[in-house]
């Protein structure tokens, strides 16, 4: 959280997004530096297409992060151990109210999508639409559980939807800037757990 909190106040005066971005994130291998390159990727989404899309072709990273926005939605007072570490999840509260930390992952979509790079775009959207063949196992048991399987393939058969450009479209707005939407008939918002598993890291 320190680090997270002290590359945004680099990111905020001016620093450049890929260097720091690199500086922070490459050549590590775990899954709190890969949740807090999400949170940077979030709060500067225009500056950051080509770290954001591996992240977003990244069909583990959407559950664990879609349970982060619902856990950062908590109160403060249903934090675990409030009473006896008010200080450090004071500053947890506080990280958690970052305009950025109140979107997830899948809005760092249209970003790519519509951001003018027709290959970046290609990219993206092919990976997305690929999540039902690549299914975000947690653990190696679960590759033999039939009800597991069935629950990430209808899982990410939603999600795979939005790596479909005819289902997407922009609308100008009342006040003349242009805004996306998803036009998503017959999709129901799959159920993410938001209790703390490995998603807690991020």
């Amino acid at each position: 959280m320190a680090l997270e909190s002290w590359v945004l106040q680099r990111l905020e005066a001016d620093a450049d997004f890929p260097e720091l971005f690199g500086k922070v994130v490459d050549g590590h291998n775990s899954v709190a530096i890969l949740g807090m390159a999400v949170s940077l990727c979030l709060a500067f989404p225009q500056s950051s297409l080509a770290q954001s899309a591996p992240l977003v072709t990244c069909p583990h990273l959407w559950g664990w992060d879609i349970a982060r926005w619902m856990g950062d939605r908590l109160p403060a007072s249903q934090m675990g151990g409030w009473h006896r570490h008010r200080y450090q999840l004071t500053a947890n509260k506080q990280s958690n109210e970052r305009p950025h930390r109140k979107r997830d992952i899948r809005e760092l979509l249209p970003y790519l999508v519509f951001g003018g790079d027709e290959s970046l775009q290609a990219q993206v959207l092919a990976g997305v639409a690929a999540f039902p063949q690549h299914l975000p196992f947690e653990y190696e048991e679960e590759k033999n559980d039939s009800s597991k399987i069935t629950e990430l393939t209808e899982k990410m058969t939603v999600f795979a939807k939005r790596g479909d450009l005819e289902n997407w479209r922009v609308q100008q707005s009342h006040d003349g800037d242009g805004y996306l939407w998803r036009r998503l008939p017959d999709l129901v918002r799959p159920t993410i757990d938001p209790r703390p598993q490995v998603q807690g890291a991020l």
